[in-house]
This record gives C-alpha cells, structure tokens and sequence, in this order.
C-alpha cells in the first residue's frame, strides 16, 4: 500500500490467484480506478511521484526460479484499464526484492540480495545506471520485501522476509514481525 503525500489518494495491490490488480481510491471522494493483467507477477513496491504510481512487478513464470525485476510507472491521472499500460522505467537486477522511487521520479532505491549480502542500492532513472551503495549487510538469510522513507527522505526502513528491520544499515532488529513498522 502506498499513501500519496497529499493524503487523498491510497494506492495498493490485490490478487486473484496469481494475476495481480492495482487499485487507487481517494479517500475524499471514494472514487476508485482499477487496473489488472491476465499475467501472473508480482506487483510491490508501491511509491508515488506525482501523478504517477511506481511499482515493482516481477513475472512469475512457470520454472523461473529467478526472474527480473521491473520498475514500472502508471499514471494514475489516466484510465483505468489493462496494467500492461504502465510504463518500463528501470530493469533491476536479478535479487531485488523491493524498491523506492524518489517522490520526483528520477531515482530508484533497490533493496539486492545477492552471495549472502542485503544492499540498498540507488540508480537514476534517465540513464539507467547503478548510482550509490547506501549499506551493505553480510550474513543474509532472506531478501528485503519493503522499502519505506521517513517524511524528510533523508532515512530508510528496510524490511526482509524473515521479519527483520533494517536501519540506515545498522544491524538488524530481530524477534516479532516488524513489516508493518512505519516512521
């Protein structure tokens, strides 16, 4: 789920089986907009810029045991209708688990786990190429599945499948699920 920063609009992701469907409804009007795959994926990720709605989808193929994951931007202003009309905007690489668009759209925080290591990883938008390493981790035992921001932008929260909480690259806070832990 992502809340735009105006506090109208709560963009969040649904399923039937496997295919996915992104919903956004204004919490003034009630008013919601509806888009979906005949695709199975996984859609995550949510973040917002603007008008704009990115997210994380990654296909989920029969035997794939890895598949590449895509930041993909739809723009919410338009219709509803087939989520196939979001835009590509970044391949990731193989291991992302959870992303971040800024809130103007022109960088990527990608969650990576690869050889027993978590990352968080910046790229910018327009020229498709891996920027700063923001922390690193050893010694992972599962991959990162959400990413959120603190109201300044400046410090992240990053969550992995085994119910850690990362800080800003700290060590990790263990015991009782954190997922839903929020500045």
């Amino acid at each position: 789920m992502a809340v735009h920063p105006d506090g109208d609009r709560i963009a969040y992701v649904t399923y039937q089986g496997m295919t996915p469907q992104v919903q956004v409804v204004s919490a003034k009007t009630g008013q919601r907009k509806m888009w979906r795959t005949s695709s199975p994926a996984r859609v995550a990720s949510l973040s917002w810029a603007g008008d704009t709605l990115n997210f994380l989808y990654t296909p989920a193929r029969p035997g794939a045991t890895k598949a590449a994951a895509q930041m993909r931007a739809l723009n919410t202003a338009g219709r509803s209708g087939d989520l196939r009309a979001s835009t590509p905007v970044l391949k990731l690489p193989s291991g992302t688990g959870a992303a971040l668009s800024s809130r103007d759209g022109r960088t990527v925080v990608a969650g990576l786990t690869a050889r027993g290591q978590l990352s968080l990883q910046t790229y910018t938008v327009q020229n498709r190429q891996p920027g700063k390493v923001l922390w690193k981790q050893s010694g992972a035992t599962s991959r990162l599945v959400r990413i959120v921001r603190d109201h300044t932008g400046k410090h992240l929260l990053a969550f992995g499948a085994d119910g850690r909480l990362y800080a800003d690259g700290a060590p990790p806070l263990r015991g009782a699920d954190l997922i839903d832990v929020a500045w």
